[in-house]
């Protein structure tokens, strides 16, 4: 389960699949572990059926309304999926949710970002936590499942819903540009890890991979925030 459980993004099936070759097994991925699955990284957005809106405050048919919008805006490019929610929360929060993948297996590349935000309107503040995945698998098979905490902010006007999305889109250009930076040193991090030249007797280039793990987090979190 824990294997499943940590499968990249757009990857469960596959991994399941070589889990049965493996175990000889046709049961390998149940229902209820592709709920789990989907529940823990925020895919469960893309379905129709789930992260049904429940509040009827104003604002958070406003939030939905710019919640697509930002949709349109970072999220449009081709083999990008993207799902949201706006619901309520414990003692009046509203809680947002947004999901965004991208799968090409033509660059053997994936990619995710899962934010879940929570906006208190009595105190006016806005916190989250980020969930960024990237899996890159060509010559080679690293994959990226960070976590980023989004402190409590001030919000000038917590009943703005354009106000809130704009606070959501800088703290996720701030996570983007943390990643970025630990890329610049990623490729000789990796080379300490493993043998200059791999058993297969061929140098691997982890610069190349360093940059390609970047391109696949940009691609997928909206490269012009």
């Amino acid at each position: 389960e824990d294997l499943l459980l940590s499968s990249p993004p757009g990857q469960l099936d596959a991994v399941a699949n070589e889990l049965q070759v493996i175990t000889a097994k046709t049961d390998v991925l149940t229902d209820k572990i592709r709920t789990k699955y989907n529940k823990q990284t925020g895919a469960e957005l893309l379905s129709d059926s789930s992260g049904a809106d429940n509040s009827t405050r104003p604002i958070a048919a406003a939030l939905q309304h710019e919640l697509m919008a930002y949709k349109n805006k970072y999220y449009s490019s081709k083999n990008v999926e993207y799902g949201y929610s706006v619901q309520e929360g414990d003692d009046g929060v509203l809680l947002i949710r947004t999901y965004g993948q991208k799968v090409d297996t033509s660059n053997f590349t994936s990619g995710s970002w899962y934010g879940q935000w929570t906006l208190h309107e009595t105190a006016g503040t806005l916190q989250g936590t980020l969930r960024i995945r990237a899996y890159c698998y060509e010559s080679a098979n690293i994959q990226l499942d960070s976590t980023h905490t989004v402190p409590s902010k001030a919000i000038a006007a917590t009943n703005d819903a354009k106000s809130i999305l704009k606070q959501i889109s800088r703290s996720e250009a701030n996570a983007l540009l943390q990643l970025q930076d630990m890329y610049d040193t990623m490729g000789d991090k990796l080379k300490s890890l493993r043998r200059v030249m791999p058993i297969t007797r061929t140098r691997m280039e982890w610069n190349v991979l360093s940059h390609r793990m970047v391109q696949n987090l940009t691609s997928t979190a909206g490269a012009n925030k």
